[in-house]
Order: C-alpha cells, then structure tokens, then sequence
C-alpha cells in the first residue's frame, strides 16, 4: 500500500498521528528524488518518460505535503502546516487547498496580515471562489476583532498609570503606587530590627525615606 493510500485510511480513523507519519515517509522519499532531478533527467530513457514520471513524482509530492497541512491543521501546529503549505506552493503555485490552509494557519497564529496577503494572492489566481472569498472576509473580521481587544487592553493600561505614581492613597489609586505602597511596607519589616541599633538621626532619614520615598528622593 502507498504512503498516500495508508496515510488516507489512518486519517479517516482518526489517527492523525498515524496518517502523518505514514506522509512524512512518502514525502522523505519523494524529496530524495525531487533533489536529484539532473540525474533523472540524464537517466530517463526518452524526453517523454522523464515527463511523465516527473510530473508523477511532482504530483505525488504535492498532494503528500497537502495532506500533511490539514493533519497539522486539526493537530493545532500551526507552523507544521504553512511549512507544508509552502512546500506544496513550490511546486504547485495554484494549489487552491494549500492556500486556504495556509491563510487559516496564519490567521490561528494571529499574523492576520499573512493570511489576507495568502488570500488575496489565491484570488488573484482563483477570483470566483467562494471559499476563498468567505475566508478572506472571516479573516477581516478576525483582524477587526484583534484590533478592538487590544485597543481596549492599552486604554486600560493607559487609564491605571495616568494617576500620579507619588499618590499612595485613595479610590484612584495607581498600579505603580500600589507596587511601591507594598514595596515600602516590605522594606520597614526588614529594616526595622536594623534601625532599632542605629542613632536617632539615622533612624528618621531611614524611616522617612521608608513611608514616603518620593519626598526624601525630593529632599537629597
């Protein structure tokens, strides 16, 4: 049975791992031959059987690396999949499949601006897709999306440190106060037992850089 073949029948039993490891051995002896293509040209016994066996050997490598994308695809590996995309694409530059995988693998890892460039390089080659088309706007929507959330994540950084981080008290207070609130209540319990063995002019410039550092930094 070919690799191709087996691969098939593990992947529609659902074992993804075993389908992809029966493609990867197909696809490790087709790349031997694919990387040898001066001396199969040599070899072949008439212009028209190397032709033939090529475009075979070609097919079978595309179809094999294609395979490989979706398993990877439903396995989450993401980057395992545009490998193989692009592996298909180097042979086969208007292999619809790997760039509707490729488009959806890029959009999973975030690199929304891939994913659209994938599909509209595939529309250019395949504009009445309908598959294509859905894709392209699902990916948009996915970027909008992206784009809102993060917009929203700054806003709400930008609101927590607008507060002046020298005001340690209060409703408003800032997430850098609070660091520094905590902060210096860590550092009296350590330096406390110190002071207690130092002179009294020591202790106060000690204690009051402690509680309110921003005003003794001020004082230096």
């Amino acid at each position: 049975m070919s690799a191709k073949l087996k691969g098939a029948e593990l992947y529609k039993k659902g074992d993804l791992d075993g389908a992809i490891d029966a493609w990867f051995q197909g696809i490790r002896a087709l790349q031997f031959i694919l990387n040898k293509k001066e001396e199969f040209h040599r070899d072949a016994p008439s212009k028209e059987d190397m032709q033939q066996k090529w475009s075979f050997f070609v097919n079978s490598y595309v179809q094999l690396s294609s395979n490989m994308s979706l398993a990877l695809l439903k396995k989450g590996d993401y980057s395992g999949c545009i490998k193989y995309c692009n592996d298909a694409l180097q042979y086969d530059k208007t292999n619809l499949k790997a760039f509707l995988r490729i488009t959806q693998a890029n959009a999973e890892l975030g690199q929304f601006s891939k994913a659209v460039q994938h599909c509209n390089d595939a529309l250019k080659i395949h504009p009445d897709n309908a598959e294509l088309k859905m894709l392209k706007k699902k990916v948009l929507a996915q970027a909008a999306a992206h784009d809102r959330s993060q917009k929203h994540i700054m806003k709400g950084i930008f609101q927590k440190i607008e507060q002046d981080p020298r005001s340690l008290s209060g409703p408003k207070e800032s997430l850098v106060s609070k660091v520094l609130s905590k902060a210096a209540g860590i550092a009296w319990k350590v330096a406390y037992p110190v002071l207690r063995l130092l002179g009294r002019y020591v202790k106060a410039v000690l204690i009051d850089f402690v509680v309110n550092p921003f005003k003794a930094a001020q004082n230096l």
